[in-house]
C-alpha cells in the first residue's frame, strides 16, 4: 500500500486533494463545494464541454440555443435548479401540460370528452397494476402486470389500443424504457417536487455553466482506469494523463459503468456490480426542427400523434413557439424507438418527421430549414439518457450504487438518487452529498 503514491514508470503523477470524473451537474456541484472548503480539485471530463447530459447547442439557425439533453426544470418549488436560475437572472417559463392535443392520422383531434374517458380508463388500469405488483413474491415486468390488468378489466380492442398508446406517452416516455424493461414493483419509485415544470428559453446550459467558473477542468480526458485503496486513488486517462489524489468522486453516467468502460483496481465488489446490472439505463431521443413559419396550433405546448404504424413512431411533440417565439418543434422517441431513429441518416430522419407531421396535422407540411438530432444512445460518453428501475431492481440498489469504497472512492450522479433519479436536481444533490461525505471523512 505504501507504494501506491510512488512515481510511476512514466514519471510522477499530478496530485491534488480530490479528483472528480465528469463535468456534468453532479461533478460541478461537488467541485464547487470542495473548492470553497479550500480543497484542491481537478475535474476530468471526456468531452470538450461542461454539462454532461445538459447540452444547450447554439450551432443551429435558431435565435436561442437548443437543449438536446435535459429540457425541463421538473418541479420549481424548492428546486436548486430553479433557485439557481433565479439567482443568475435566468428566465423560466411554466410548461402547461393541459395545453395539449392528441391527433389521429389525417389531422382529426381527439375530443376532450374522449381524452377524459381514456385518462379515466388508464388510471383505473394503473391502480390495478400497482395493486397486483404489491402482491408479487417476485418482480416481473410492468408489461406483464399491465397486460394482466387490462384482461381482468375486460377492455375492448379499441380501448386496449388507446391504453397502450397512453402507456407509451405517459410511462415509456417518462422513464426512457419499454414496459417490458420496467420493474412492476418499483417503476414509479421516488418523489416529485411541487410547483409545476418550467422551460428555460435560453437553454439550461445557462444554469449549469456558472458552476464551472474558476474550476480546474481538464477536457478531452476520458478516464480508463481507477486504482483505489484506503491511502488514496490514482487514475489514468485515454490521453495518458495520470493523476493521484486523496479522494475521487465518480459521476459518469450509469451506461458507462454498465459497459465496463472504466477498469477498477481492485474490481468493484459484487454487490455494487449487481446493482449496476439491475438498475436500467434508458434512451431518450430528441429531434429539434426549425421552420420558416408556423403551420401548427401556436397555443399548444405539446401534442401527440397516435397514427404511427406501431403506436411508437413520432408519438410526442413539444411546441417551442410559446417559449422562444420561434417556429420550432421537438419530437421525442424513447427506448428501442430512440435507437431506431439514431441509426437513420439525417435525411431519413427529416423525411420521417415531415411525413409524420403531415399525417398528424392532415395537410402538406414543409421540410425543416434546420434540424438537430441528440443521439444519446450512441454517445460514447453516456451510452443512453438516464436511469430507471429495471426488472428485479429495488431502491436498495441505488443506495448500493452510491456507497463509497475504501474511504477514497465516492459515487454521484442521477442514477444514485433515491428520490429524484433522471433529473438535474437529483444529480446536483448527489454531487453535493458526495462532496460533503469526502470533506467530512
Amino acid at each position: 500500500m505504501a507504494s501506491f503514491f510512488l512515481p510511476s514508470a512514466r514519471g510522477a503523477a499530478d496530485a491534488t486533494d480530490c479528483i472528480i470524473i465528469g463535468a456534468g451537474i453532479a461533478g460541478l456541484a461537488a467541485g464547487d463545494y470542495l473548492r470553497k472548503k479550500g480543497w484542491g480539485v481537478t475535474i476530468l471530463e471526456a468531452r470538450e464541454r461542461v454539462g454532461g447530459r445538459v447540452w444547450s447547442r447554439a450551432d443551429w439557425k435558431g435565435k436561442n440555443p437548443m437543449d438536446v439533453g435535459a429540457s425541463w426544470i421538473h418541479g420549481i418549488s424548492k428546486n436548486p435548479m430553479a433557485e439557481r436560475a433565479q439567482k443568475e437572472g435566468i428566465r423560466t417559463v411554466p410548461f402547461d401540460y393541459e395545453k395539449k392535443a392528441v391527433y389521429h392520422a389525417g389531422g382529426s383531434r381527439i375530443s376532450s370528452e374522449k381524452e377524459k374517458r381514456i385518462e379515466k380508463n388508464f388510471r383505473k388500469t394503473l391502480k390495478l397494476v400497482n395493486a397486483t405488483a404489491e402482491e408479487l413474491l417476485m418482480d416481473v415486468s410492468l408489461r406483464k402486470t399491465f397486460t394482466a390488468a387490462e384482461k381482468k378489466l375486460g377492455w375492448s380492442q379499441e380501448e386496449l389500443a388507446q391504453l397502450d398508446f397512453k402507456a407509451h406517452t405517459e410511462i415509456e416516455h417518462e422513464f426512457g424504457a419499454n414496459l417490458e424493461d420496467l420493474s412492476a414493483q418499483y417503476w414509479d419509485e421516488g418523489e416529485e417536487l411541487s410547483g409545476g415544470d418550467a422551460i428555460v428559453p435560453g437553454g439550461l446550459g445557462a444554469i449549469v455553466e456558472p458552476w464551472a467558473r474558476g474550476q480546474d477542468i481538464r477536457f478531452g480526458q476520458a478516464v480508463e482506469r481507477v486504482s483505489y485503496n484506503r491511502d488514496g486513488v490514482r487514475v489514468r486517462t485515454s490521453q495518458g494523463l495520470e493523476m493521484r489524489a486523496k479522494k475521487l468522486i465518480l459521476t459518469v453516467p450509469l451506461g458507462i459503468l454498465k459497459k465496463g468502460k472504466i477498469v477498477f483496481d481492485p474490481p468493484l465488489p459484487k454487490e455494487k456490480l449487481d446493482a449496476i446490472g439491475r438498475i436500467g439505463f434508458g434512451n431518450y431521443q430528441k429531434t429539434a426542427l426549425l421552420y420558416e413559419e408556423l403551420f401548427w396550433d401556436p397555443e399548444l405546448h405539446l401534442f401527440d400523434w397516435d397514427g404511427g404504424a406501431t403506436g411508437r413512431e413520432w408519438a410526442e411533440w413539444v411546441n417551442l413557439y410559446p417559449f422562444t417565439g420561434e417556429p420550432a418543434l421537438i419530437a421525442f422517441h424513447t427506448a428501442q424507438a430512440a435507437y431506431g431513429i439514431e441509426s437513420m441518416t439525417d435525411r431519413e430522419i427529416s423525411d420521417a418527421a415531415t411525413d409524420a407531421l403531415a399525417s398528424a396535422l392532415g395537410k402538406k407540411v414543409p421540410r425543416p430549414k434546420d434540424m438537430i438530432v441528440s443521439k444519446w444512445g450512441h454517445d460514447p460518453y453516456s451510452l443512453g439518457a438516464y436511469s430507471f428501475m429495471g426488472v428485479g431492481a429495488t431502491p436498495a440498489d441505488r443506495i448500493m450504487l452510491g456507497k463509497p469504497l475504501a474511504g477514497s472512492l465516492y459515487f454521484a450522479g442521477e442514477a444514485i438518487s433515491e428520490n429524484y433519479s433522471a433529473t438535474m436536481h437529483g444529480a446536483y444533490e448527489s454531487g453535493l452529498s458526495a462532496a460533503k461525505a469526502c470533506w467530512g471523512s
